[in-house]
């Protein structure tokens, strides 16, 4: 074998240098231009947890945040219920939020009520909006619930990034499918899993609905007032008279209450009393008539 001198590996060496150095600033490029500044958090917990926020500097993981579902609920009561329902519906445009549904009633003359709503609400503005409601009115009731969904979210999200890639990868066998039935066999696995996409995506649209935006039960009713009943006296003839009758009313009254008690026992005592009699009276003249033939 003959030795290659170093003279004529120099240049294939220097060549071979050269390529890596350009492959390497290329690459090195490629990653500055692919690398965005970092940007601030997504706007709530469940763009974190479905990993659509941007992921920050230096390769270190976004901390992770929590999908939470928010449902509050308020019961209050108020003089006037068509302002308090303005005030609430102030509080909510300032918010952002939207009136999902409202039931109201009214009486003969017209006046509101009661109102039932029901509030979507920012989550980022949940807490603030509960306690800004319950100033509007009275409060009688109030209840807050909250539910971590976090692990859910996580779940959806991967089964549905799956899903999607599972399709695409039938989609490719089903362009190089060869006969009628390797086509029939695609299709119908390809049909089962677009619609467990579509069960997965409506419960993804779900989770993103009730993540973003707390749900608040608001329900206004009037207040009634006293009624005051004023007792005016009264003097004179007619008084007087009206106090008799109602005096002689209430005497009566008591009387035929008096005579109802005692009838039933007066009928038994009658009933059983008077054969009693007649048999007593019987005997009775009897005996005058035997002293009066004694007598003689």
């Amino acid at each position: 074998m003959k030795m290659i001198k170093p003279i004529v590996l120099l240049p294939v060496l220097l060549l071979v240098a050269a390529c890596g150095g350009a492959g390497a600033m290329s690459a090195d490029s490629g990653s500055a231009r692919g690398a965005s500044p970092a940007r601030s958090g997504p706007a709530n917990g469940y763009a974190a947890v479905t990993g659509t926020a941007a992921e920050p500097a230096h390769g270190r993981p976004a901390a992770l945040q929590r999908a939470v579902i928010s449902h509050g609920s308020l019961e209050m009561t108020s003089r006037d219920v068509a302002r308090t329902r303005d005030d609430v519906l102030r509080l909510l445009a300032r918010w952002g939020g939207q009136v999902a549904n409202e039931e109201s009633g009214s009486d003969a003359h017209g006046r509101m009520t009661s109102v039932s709503l029901v509030l979507r609400v920012p989550s980022a503005d949940f807490e603030t909006a509960m306690a800004d409601l319950a100033k509007v009115a009275h409060t009688v009731h109030q209840e807050i619930s909250s539910q971590d969904v976090t692990t859910q979210v996580i779940d959806v999200t991967a089964r549905l990034r799956a899903k999607e890639d599972s399709i695409r990868r039938i989609e490719q066998l089903l362009g190089h499918a060869k006969s009628l039935g390797q086509i029939i066999a695609i299709e119908t696995d390809l049909g089962n899993r677009q619609a467990e996409l579509d069960s997965l995506k409506r419960q993804h649209a779900w989770l993103a609905d009730q993540t973003s935006l707390s749900t608040v039960d608001v329900s206004i009713s009037r207040t009634v007032p006293p009624v005051h009943h004023k007792h005016h006296a009264r003097a004179g003839l007619l008084a007087g008279l009206s106090a008799g009758w109602t005096a002689l009313g209430a005497v009566a009254i008591g009387v035929l209450t008096v005579v109802g008690a005692v009838l039933p026992f007066a009928l038994v005592v009658a009933v059983l009393g008077f054969p009693a009699w007649l048999v007593w009276r019987r005997r009775r003249s009897h005996h005058i008539s035997a002293g009066a033939a004694d007598a003689g």
